[in-house]
């Protein structure tokens, strides 16, 4: 059998596994008809985010491929099908942690790929990969936030001229801490949407 064949048919177990799992996490998952900019599947989260996502068999990262297009990597850890930890982190977090473990390597700067790297998840990369497992209930941050101090002022800062600020003020926030690193405006705009119009909300 073919390295080519090998591949496909690895791919379609760990397709068939992950999405067991995410299912049962309260995931949905929808797959596009051709792999396009590097998405395998779409997610929708619980709280009903969409993350475009791609499928590997290890932790992978590519700058020129996945980099700063907001793509979610998936992967398993070590372990047999059916008993091993799976990942959901941003390819741009993933790139830095194998960059600060890895950028030193000859094999990083790849002729074809560029700034590239790809590992089994060892010990102490799992470490550096906990909150990400889809196994942890926090799965990246998606927690009921709740007693948030949020006011007015927050919300008019021009986050384009002043996107400092707006980090600033959002790590003021009593339990900002346990929102996604990369949250989006839409999710601050449900908060403010939420705060204004329900001011007694628990959110």
């Amino acid at each position: 059998m073919s390295n080519k064949s090998n591949n496909q048919i690895t791919e379609a177990i760990n397709l068939n596994e992950v999405t067991s799992i995410l299912l049962n996490k309260g995931f949905m998952l929808y797959r596009p008809e051709v792999d396009l900019d590097g998405i395998d599947f779409l997610l929708k989260t619980p709280l009903g985010f969409i993350q475009k996502c791609q499928l590997k068999s290890r932790a992978y990262v590519e700058w020129n491929r996945y980099g700063g297009k907001d793509i979610f990597m998936v992967f398993p850890g070590k372990g047999d099908v059916g008993n091993r930890d799976w990942y959901l982190i941003p390819h741009d977090k993933l790139f830095g942690i194998l960059k600060q473990k890895h950028g030193h390597a000859p094999q990083w700067n790849h002729v074809k790929h560029g700034e590239y790297w790809h590992c089994p998840v060892s010990r102490d990369l799992a470490e550096y990969l906990t909150e990400y497992s889809i196994d942890n209930p926090n799965i990246n941050g998606y927690q009921i936030l709740r007693d948030q101090d949020l006011t007015k002022e927050m919300f008019e800062i021009d986050a384009k001229k002043d996107k400092k600020k707006l980090l600033e003020v959002g790590y003021s926030i009593n339990g900002y801490e346990i929102l996604p690193k990369n949250t989006s405006s839409d999710f601050l705009s449900a908060l403010r949407k939420e705060f204004f119009d329900n001011p007694e909300s628990d959110y």
